[in-house]
């Protein structure tokens, strides 16, 4: 797209010289800095779209879901480590605790995915919840409930980032 953009503008101004050379034979200086101004004025337009698109296109959004997949990925994976701890130890708070930094890094991941819709990203906050939320159950009895809806939300998750990119 860069390539582009200086390819355009090197069109541009040598369209604009020919212009104002072509108008100063037939009309006066001010007439024909008053062609040119509104000619460049139109190009900056449309050039300032294409470098809009460039910079906050499409791409920008894809981007920005593939980081974000890829982060609740590596949250997951940190969760199945910590629940084979669990498991292993029965400790609430070793599990919790070793989550706690994964868990606050991919809040700020997901606060900062602006091109993600604001109801997936609700839903995302919500499923992470499930891993390290305190609605676990009186003596936990809710947390293999909990971990096996966090599975099947994540799963959706994906498919609906799926469904975005393409």
């Amino acid at each position: 797209m860069n390539n582009f953009i200086k390819n355009s503008l090197l069109c541009i101004i040598i369209y604009l010289f020919f212009i104002f050379v072509f108008s100063l034979s037939f009309c006066n200086l001010e007439k024909s800095v008053n062609l040119v101004a509104i000619i460049v004025q139109s190009m900056a337009i449309i050039i300032g779209g294409f470098w809009a698109y460039d910079k906050f296109g499409w791409d920008k959004k894809c981007e920005n879901i593939i980081t974000l997949k890829a982060a609740l990925m590596e949250y997951r994976q940190k969760h199945n480590w910590a629940a084979m701890e669990y498991r292993k130890d029965s400790n609430i708070a070793n599990y919790k605790l070793s989550l706690m930094n994964s868990y606050n890094q991919l809040s700020k991941k997901i606060h900062l995915s602006y091109y993600v819709p604001k109801e997936l990203r609700a839903k995302i906050f919500n499923t992470i919840w499930l891993t390290i939320g305190n609605d676990t159950g009186k003596d936990f009895e809710k947390i293999d409930e909990n971990w096996i809806n966090f599975e099947k939300q994540l799963k959706e998750i994906y498919d609906e980032f799926d469904k975005i990119i393409s």
